[in-house]
């Protein structure tokens, strides 16, 4: 789920961004500078299994990537986002 508010939080809405994944969690989400898009990541952490998926989104809830696009090595798990 995706709460936007508004500067003074007198106004909030709540979009929920693809399927409910209960093994998954956020780690980081940015909005793509200049644009209304997120750039965002999902974990997965069972047992020894740790899995890195990325998306883009707008604030509407439309993909730019495959819902969750899994990274590269799905061996390490990536908890941050940054544009330099």
């Amino acid at each position: 789920m995706l709460l936007v508010a508004s500067e003074d939080f007198s106004q909030i809405d709540v979009q929920r961004i693809g399927p409910l994944e209960s093994e998954l969690g956020f780690t980081s989400m940015k909005l793509v500078p200049d644009t209304n898009e997120i750039l965002a990541i999902k974990v997965l952490e069972i047992n020894d299994q740790t899995k890195t998926f990325i998306t883009a989104f707008d604030l509407q809830g439309n993909f730019y990537l495959e819902p969750w696009m899994e990274l590269v090595s799905s061996t390490i798990k990536y908890e941050g986002l940054a544009f330099l």
